[in-house]
């Protein structure tokens, strides 16, 4: 639906779009890496019953993270252009401004995207995978509400603020999701903790 909100603004939001789409992806590759080893990490930790690890390697994680977006910011807000000239003609002034535009609003976001992935695959590591997927749900959710509402009144820019608010709506939903699965843990492990200390 965001897609086609964005195609009916016509040729030039649909080219700055998918320039922009192109480097974004690029970028954000690391964080859904990051996601992807905290998803092993927290199902090694929880196999060996070391839940309070599973925090740890969350805090330092998110902090690479952090490193990582603020590193991306600064090359995107100031080098975003130079950087949608791979895929648009430097004299395709209208479109380059519009990709440029996406980037940096869209770089602004990513350490909640960030912390989206760290999350997602935490949980899904941890064995609540519907839960995991369930935050999709509030993405797309999201997504459409973009594509009805911000889309018509902003133009462009609403298509621009189409992924960074879908992430924050993930997060909402994540990260009361991720407390609430690590109560869950470490009940069940103090629980056989308990009955083990009854069996000796």
């Amino acid at each position: 639906m965001l897609q086609s909100a964005n195609n009916a603004l016509g040729t030039v939001c649909v080219a700055a779009f998918t320039a922009g789409m192109r480097i974004k992806m690029f970028f954000i590759c690391p964080l859904e890496n990051m996601g992807i080893a905290m998803a092993t990490y927290c199902g090694q930790n929880l196999g060996a019953g070391k839940l309070q690890r599973v925090n740890l390697g969350l805090r330092a994680s998110l902090g690479m993270v952090c490193v990582y977006c603020a590193f991306c910011l600064i090359i995107l807000y100031f080098f975003s252009r130079n950087l949608a000239m791979l895929f648009v003609d430097a004299n395709e002034i209208e479109i380059l401004d519009k990709a440029e535009e996406f980037l940096r609003i869209s770089s602004t976001y990513y350490i909640p995207l960030g912390l989206l992935c760290l999350l997602r695959y935490s949980i899904q590591g941890l064995g609540f995978s519907k839960l995991a997927m369930l935050s999709g749900v509030f993405e797309m959710v999201d997504r459409v509400l973009v594509s009805i509402i911000l889309v018509p009144l902003l133009g462009f820019t609403g298509v621009c603020y189409g992924d960074p608010s879908a992430w924050l709506a993930a997060d909402l939903f994540l990260i009361p999701a991720y407390i609430l699965v690590h109560h869950q843990l470490a009940a069940r492990i103090r629980y056989g903790e308990h009955l083990q200390g009854k069996t000796i």
